[in-house]
């Protein structure tokens, strides 16, 4: 499994958006998991829906942890949801009850209201998956990943593959068999940081310029699609990148590359200096200036281990490796 490439999304998809309107301010587009819709001259409403296809536990709490992110990352807060569950044939009730549970507890920890959508049986399905469309509504106009220049540096909040380290923890546990009790329930914990949601609106009120939650293809798939969609060169430092112990003694042992697992839970942001260093004194530990976006062509340039890896593309996410 894995994301269609750049040309193919732009050839099939981006390319038909059925009826223009000058009030769609943002179509679908690299890097663009948000829609933004004017309703008046200070109101905005901003939409994005997303499946949750590479876990098997703890189902609802991703569904609404990862697409309410995408909303976040526009600086604006997520307020409503439409689930749609496909349930595989032979989906027992204390499933249902456990999916629909997670749901409501996660919305209900984020302020989020559940207001509609679709559940049913699908034969032939092997795995259950749940699709959410968030809203969110806005006075103030949403972040652009259009709108970052030349110059601006690119910081990361939070470690990267958080989401895939509880995934991993959660629904293969077995192949992490290096890990004591102690070192499994670490791992388990990341689930309760995989929402970005309070980090993402505090880092717009710091006054970054853009932001993207890297999910699908890990931190290297979210910084190229910021890359790309913004039409500049960025260069990162692998040194600067914030890895979690837990998370890179799973993927050397597992031979996975981080850097390209899940990793709802981080948020990259593009700043000008100057709020880049207020979002270090804020943060801490817990954020790093990573790279730097120039003029070039776009595209991400990884510098790792003295070479440097040249992506494109988002690189297959590493979970997929495993299921």
């Amino acid at each position: 499994m894995a994301k269609l490439s750049i040309d193919q999304l732009r050839k099939y998809v981006f390319s038909r958006t059925g009826a223009p309107d000058p009030d769609v301010l943002r179509v679908p587009g690299v890097g663009e998991d948000a829609a933004v819709v004017r309703l008046s001259d200070d109101l905005y409403l901003v939409s994005h829906t997303d499946p949750i296809t590479a876990a098997t536990h703890n189902l609802g709490r991703l569904a609404i942890y990862v697409s309410s992110n995408d909303i976040a990352v526009k600086g604006v807060r997520p307020r409503y949801a439409l689930v749609t569950l496909l349930l595989k044939d032979g989906t027992e009730d204390y499933e249902i009850d456990e999916i629909t549970a997670q749901m409501h507890r996660s919305a209900l920890e984020l302020g989020i209201s559940l207001v509609g959508g679709h559940t049913e049986i699908v034969s032939r399905l092997r795995e259950n998956i749940a699709i959410v469309t968030q809203i969110g509504i806005s006075r103030r106009k949403p972040l652009d990943i259009k709108e970052i220049r030349d110059g601006d540096l690119l910081l990361q909040v939070n470690e990267a593959g958080i989401e895939g380290t509880a995934v991993i923890a959660y629904d293969h546990p077995d192949l992490i068999v290096q890990f004591d009790e102690g070192g499994l329930e670490l791992a388990m914990s990341y689930m309760e940081r995989v929402s970005v949601v309070r980090d993402a609106l505090r880092l717009s009120e710091l006054g970054v310029r853009a932001m993207h939650d890297p999910t699908e293809g890990g931190l290297i798939g979210g910084a190229v699609e910021m890359a790309v969609a913004s039409g500049l060169s960025l260069e990162v430092d692998y040194d600067k990148v914030l890895i979690s112990p837990i998370t890179r003694s799973i993927c050397e042992h597992l031979g996975l590359d981080p850097l390209k697992l899940l990793s709802s839970g981080s948020v990259l942001a593009a700043a000008e200096r100057q709020v880049a260093e207020a979002v270090l004194r804020e943060y801490g530990e817990r954020a790093s200036i990573i790279g730097r976006f120039t003029r070039g062509p776009p595209g991400l340039i990884l510098k790792r281990n003295d070479r440097s890896e040249i992506y494109t593309e988002p690189p297959q996410d590493e979970i997929y490796r495993l299921i």
